[in-house]
């Protein structure tokens, strides 16, 4: 029968408990609905991500005997945190800019529409009309155009794609965006 010290109990209870709450967060992610989570799931990954950097932290503030490897991972571990923290707060200063710039072409669209009477067949008819260049969107590294498209007359969407696929659309009819995942 082998004879474990304190900390080695301690430290092994306290990776058990995050181990069972990381598991409890993920059974409760997958058996909510992903647009009931009120923190979205952005605020839901970083939890489950912060529950883990806890556990290292602690881990490395207790641990008694630290080798090269250990800390090689704990150097890993947080600036994987922290990239994944960059990329939260980066993907949101691209969503205003991208919601800004599109914001100027649905008021020249509408400016385009005051002067002629009718919305124009594509958005590079704009730069003809007071726009020097049509924006792109501000998401990625290699930024993407926005997506036009005239249904009627009177009648247009403009569209785009975010990260993870999610396309956010502008109904010309309703003046509403919407957002479809």
């Amino acid at each position: 029968m082998a004879v474990y010290s304190k900390a080695y109990r301690s430290k092994k209870r306290l990776l058990t408990f995050c181990g069972l709450y990381m598991a409890a967060m993920s059974l409760w992610l997958l058996h909510t609905s992903y647009g009931l989570i009120p923190f979205g799931m952005a605020g839901a990954f970083l939890i489950l991500i912060s529950a883990v950097v806890v556990g290292v932290i602690l881990d490395l503030f207790h641990a008694t005997k630290k080798t090269f490897e250990s800390r090689w991972f704990y150097l890993v571990g947080l600036l994987t945190f922290l990239s994944i923290v960059c990329f939260f707060v980066f993907s949101k200063i691209q969503s205003h800019v991208t919601d800004y710039r599109a914001e100027e072409i649905i008021s020249e669209l509408e400016e385009y529409k005051a002067d002629k009477g009718y919305y124009p067949p594509d958005l590079e008819a704009l730069t003809s009309h007071n726009v020097y260049k049509v924006p792109p969107t501000a998401f990625g590294v290699l930024q993407q155009d926005f997506q036009y498209s005239l249904h009627k007359p009177a009648e247009y969407q403009l569209n785009y794609y975010s990260y993870f696929g999610v396309e956010h659309t502008y109904h010309s009819e309703t003046g509403e965006w919407s957002v479809d995942d």
